[in-house]
């Protein structure tokens, strides 16, 4: 009894000894050795308005500029849609999740759903990542997204980084003022499940697509009105210039120039003929919203390690 009770009171010393010399040392912590805890994205010392994080030194100072300035047209032109890009060559531990976390720390999307999209080269792993939210999750669906790419690869095969973003910029322009395409639906990238995608692909009441709407009418109204002023300012001239003239009454014996002969017709209907035929019925709804980008695909949606959702994918180069 006593040899196992000396046993047992080895073992817990040994124990505490050793847990004892790892915290002296600073090797390890359990929730890091089992990944409890995510790898923090580095902290950027950003510039008000700055929405290009050049981290791997791909982009001179011109080429930074110029994607500058084209994000800041593009942002005032779709607000309150957020536009970012992002480049970095170490540190990443997970592609996705390195761009989501880097999307939510730096402050990327203003409206309240935080709606935007960032654009990441991570040299690190060659790939080059798109993160969305709000609802831009809608709007760059899984088929936009390869258009993108697509767009981006002859830039990426000849190392012009800045090309391939700002071919990324053109596209998001594109696309936003599409709306989200017809039957698009949103879906768990985790277990496939198609989810209720209303808050991403029914724009109607966002602030962009309102804003259209109104700028629209306006737009069209005052076309309108000022069509109708310039005709109806052409017809008064006209009018008054006619009517100015001294009128100058003419003589016309109408009973001496005028005749009317009467005679009737006796001619009787005696067949009638009816042709009819049956037009079909077009049940074709393709009036959704946004349309133009018809055939929409799936957008796939997943949450960060921040606990942000987000969509996007990636593309190996």
């Amino acid at each position: 009894m006593m040899k196992k009770l000396f046993c047992i009171v080895i073992t817990l010393t040994l124990c505490l000894s050793l847990g004892a010399a790892f915290a002296a040392e600073d090797i390890i912590s359990a929730s890091e050795f089992i990944g409890e805890e995510p790898a923090e994205v580095p902290a950027v010392e950003a510039e008000d308005g700055q929405r290009v994080f050049d981290l791997a030194g791909l982009f001179s100072d011109e080429e930074r500029a110029e994607l500058e300035r084209r994000i800041a047209e593009l942002r005032q032109d779709i607000r309150p849609y957020d536009v970012a890009v992002l480049t970095a060559d170490n540190g990443v531990y997970d592609t996705q999740d390195y761009a989501d976390r880097f999307y939510e720390d730096h402050g990327i999307g203003t409206d309240e759903n935080r709606s935007g999209v960032l654009y990441f080269l991570d040299m690190q792993n060659r790939t080059v990542w798109i993160s969305t939210a709000g609802d831009l999750i809608g709007i760059i669906d899984d088929d936009r997204e390869d258009e993108i790419f697509y767009a981006q690869d002859p830039y990426l095969g000849s190392g012009d980084w800045a090309g391939a973003m700002m071919a990324a910029l053109d596209k998001t322009e594109e696309f936003v003022k599409a709306g989200v395409g017809q039957g698009t639906y949103i879906y768990d990238e985790a277990t496939g499940e198609v989810l209720d995608g209303t808050q991403y692909t029914d724009l109607h009441d966002s602030e962009y697509y309102r804003r259209q709407t109104i700028m629209g009418i306006l737009s069209s109204t005052g076309i309108g009105l000022i069509f109708g002023a310039v005709v109806g300012l052409i017809t008064r001239f006209s009018i008054k210039h006619r009517y100015a003239k001294k009128y100058q009454p003419v003589a016309y014996d109408w009973q001496s120039n005028s005749t009317l002969n009467l005679t009737a017709n006796n001619s009787a209907v005696t067949n009638k003929f009816v042709t009819t035929r049956v037009i079909p019925r077009n049940n074709d709804s393709s009036g959704s919203f946004g349309g133009g980008f018809g055939g929409g695909s799936g957008s796939g949606i997943h949450t960060s390690s921040g606990g942000m959702s987000h969509g996007g994918g990636g593309h190996k180069f």
